[in-house]
């Protein structure tokens, strides 16, 4: 399985977040480079971390890891950058 380039990744990212109430305050998903260690960092900033549904926010983190597992030999690592 190969690696999925960043803006493909964060084009996924967006269609995912689009149907559910967090996806009214995503507002950037940042890829850092590859470390080479086999995971895929995964950074996304939020306009206001404090008015996402935490139901939602998993839902949507799982979303996120359950299809990169599909696309990308790294394992994906979601992290919200206000909580980094």
């Amino acid at each position: 399985m190969a690696q999925v380039d960043s803006k493909s990744l964060e084009k996924l990212i967006f269609r995912l977040a689009e149907p559910l109430e967090v996806g009214k305050v995503l507002r950037q998903v940042e890829i850092p480079p590859d470390e080479g260690d086999g995971v895929l960092r995964i950074i996304l900033r939020l306009d206001d971390l404090d008015k996402a549904d935490t139901k939602d926010l998993l839902k949507f983190i799982e979303a996120v890891e359950d299809s990169l597992i599909e696309k990308d030999e790294r394992f994906p690592s979601v992290r919200f950058a206000e909580a980094a």
